[in-house]
């Protein structure tokens, strides 16, 4: 039986970043409130590009007859 590959820590710390940093700008998308960040000693606030709207689903019409068997 083949052994699994084990992944660098490195590699685990970067996968963990960038989701961080995804996870952080969905939150930015849905609230609208925009990201500060510090880049080179500097502090600046990134305003969401996307908006975030709420669609209600509509519910699937069910077929209660074709379901129910006739004997």
């Amino acid at each position: 039986m083949p052994k699994k590959e084990r992944k660098s820590i490195n590699s685990l710390l970067l996968e963990a970043h960038e989701r961080g940093i995804e996870l952080a700008i969905e939150t930015s998308i849905r609230t609208g409130v925009p990201l500060v960040v510090a880049k080179e000693g500097k502090i600046f606030e990134i305003a969401p590009k996307y908006k975030y709207v709420r669609v209600p689903i509509k519910a699937a019409k069910t077929k209660s007859k074709s379901l129910k068997k006739k004997f």
